[in-house]
């Protein structure tokens, strides 16, 4: 979409300009800022599928905050491809996009950057407090969901509409309360935009679990031949983002006859979940399975002795080995290589844009994780929430995810040095002080 459509139609306020909260509110929730409209970022939404609160929002908060002023240094680049507000690398030109994509120090954490978008499903009484980074962000389409039941698929679908109103949204990623970030935005980000297939099992290449079938699914050419699970924690492309809302005839079969109860016609229990199958088989339905990676690892969990939910980790279990467990030590995924500065030389930061970075060659990603490379991980309760945070903040152990990975001094507020951000606001500092009285138990 060429930048000019994407400024004439973005509703962005003007340069300086306070954002307006209501404009991301309720059906209108686009999550679009000025500067990645102008330039035509293509973003991630990410979906969060709660009850209520998103438990780890400090370290969410700190994510956010470590990818602010970045933009891909492939959309300030001319290289003969992309179309976007700088091609001329004209002075004038960059200058009012230097002031469009200023940092706002006084704009919510999510509008800080330009790499994602955020959508919430969450109980339709429930809404977050202001001082929340997530106010304003759930959706307007919301209702009540149940375990183990087709609601989750609903409620999937309704994140999907409200994702795709925004055509700049590229890779949609579903995730739940309790998920929490296993690398740094830049990394999560790019890995997610070089991968040509969306992180699902459309393949069959898992157990598809055919006990969980009946012949009361089959409609014209679905049958057990497309039958498939997966993930419920998804990454898709757009276009299969698309194909799954716009289906009816196979999410109404699902709705009627994938259930979690006794089955009279078998004489026995089935146990079919449609948040697990139903995407899954869908696209293989499309004849589209092997546009998926035939993973569908986007999380890592842990199950333990058939249990029909995944392990939850205690607070004793937030360690750094951990980390490294989740992440995969050794092949393919090889985490312990995997070279921060590499994934920071893919962005530049807004303020920054130069003549000379308009100009030189786009640079490359070497893609370093592999598919089946988990980028998040769950189930972290609400009492993981401060080891979680304390651990992530380190910026001594190596892990990245919300700093860089070196131990830089910053005069302020104590702890400043671990995020490498500017000066905190009032708020900011309210709500660390907050956690710290959390941490030391008052």
């Amino acid at each position: 979409m060429p930048a000019s459509s994407l400024l004439s139609t973005g509703g962005a306020p003007a340069p300086g300009a306070p954002p307006d909260i209501r404009q991301w509110n309720g059906s209108a929730v686009v999550n679009a800022t000025a500067c990645g409209q102008a330039l035509g970022i293509p973003t991630v939404a990410m979906m969060f599928l709660t009850v209520d609160e998103v438990f780890h929002e400090p370290t969410w908060r700190l994510w956010y905050q470590h990818a602010a002023d970045l933009v891909p240094a492939s959309s300030v680049v001319c290289n003969g491809t992309a179309v976007n507000a700088t091609c001329d690398c004209d002075r004038a030109r960059l200058a009012g996009l230097r002031e469009l994509c200023r940092p706002q120090d006084k704009a919510p954490v999510l509008q800080r950057q330009h790499l994602f978008n955020v959508y919430i499903h969450s109980r339709p009484e429930y809404a977050f407090p202001e001082d929340s980074i997530f106010f304003g962000r759930e959706i307007a389409e919301r209702s009540k969901v149940e375990w183990g039941t087709h609601q989750l698929v609903d409620a999937t679908k309704a994140l999907l509409r409200a994702a795709l109103r925004q055509p700049l949204n590229q890779k949609f990623i579903l995730l739940s309360e309790s998920h929490i970030p296993l690398y740094s935005p830049m990394l999560v980000y790019q890995q997610l935009m070089s991968e040509p297939t969306s992180r699902l099992d459309s393949w069959g290449l898992q157990p598809t679990d055919l006990r969980r079938w009946t012949q009361r699914l089959v409609h014209n050419d679905f049958n057990h031949g497309s039958w498939r699970k997966s993930s419920q924690w998804f990454a898709l492309r757009r276009d299969h983002a698309q194909a799954v809302v716009q289906d009816t005839v196979l999410n109404d079969k699902f709705a009627e006859h994938c259930k979690n109860g006794f089955d009279s016609e078998l004489n026995r229990w089935r146990d079919c979940f449609s948040d697990e199958h139903y995407i899954p088989s869908l696209i293989a339905y499309l004849q589209r399975g092997h546009e998926t990676d035939g993973f569908g690892r986007l999380v890592h969990v842990v199950w333990e002795n058939w249990d029909v939910h995944p392990k939850s980790f205690s607070p004793k279990e937030v360690t750094l080995q951990t980390f490294r467990q989740m992440r995969g030590d050794g092949a393919p995924c090889h985490t312990h290589q995997v070279d921060i500065r590499e994934v920071k030389r893919m962005f530049v930061p807004a303020k920054r844009i130069t003549p000379a970075t308009c100009q030189r060659a786009a640079p490359s990603y070497n893609q370093t994780l592999r598919p089946q490379c988990p980028l998040l991980a769950r189930k972290f309760p609400r009492d993981t929430v401060m080891p979680l945070f304390k651990l992530v903040r380190d910026c001594s152990n190596g892990l990245a995810i919300v700093n860089d990975g070196s131990c830089r001094k910053i005069l302020g507020m104590r702890g400043r040095q671990l995020l490498g951000s500017p000066r905190p606001s009032a708020q900011e500092v309210r709500r660390w002080q907050e956690h710290r009285h959390l941490q030391n138990g008052r």
